[in-house]
């Protein structure tokens, strides 16, 4: 009568995975930045990746630090890439202070590079730990 969820092994791999590169991925960039997840503030997840999730109710994964979570600094933001593309596009000439600051002060950091990245991969990939 009800709906069929068939849930596979490679759906579970690919959880596994995704987490597997998150987890480290913030734990990098809190480290280049110097600094720790507490002192963050707020923290934007955008793509379609983080639309659907429910960090809530996936806590228990660790995909990000739970005091993100219990402090309820996580925003969803969807396909932010797609839509910035729009907006500057139509709206070239009225780019707004705020965005030329920003696009100063960033900085590219490629995490599949960086020297703990694997190490700490192969490390989240261990779901014995949660």
């Amino acid at each position: 009568p009800g709906s069929v969820i068939k849930i596979t092994q490679a759906d579970i791999r690919n959880i596994q995975l995704a987490i597997a590169a998150i987890t480290p991925g913030v734990n990098i960039l809190l480290r280049e930045y110097g600094t720790t997840s507490d002192k963050i503030s707020h923290v934007y997840v955008s793509g379609i990746f983080g639309s659907s999730l429910d960090f809530n109710r996936l806590k228990n994964l660790c995909l990000f630090p739970e005091e993100w979570i219990d402090a309820g600094i996580i925003s969803i933001l969807g396909n932010t890439s797609l839509a910035g593309a729009i907006k500057c596009a139509h709206e070239i000439s009225e780019v707004s202070p705020d965005f030329t600051d920003i696009t100063n002060r960033m900085q590219e950091l490629i995490l599949a590079e960086h020297a703990l990245f694997n190490e700490t991969y192969m490390s989240a990939i261990d779901f014995t730990q949660l």
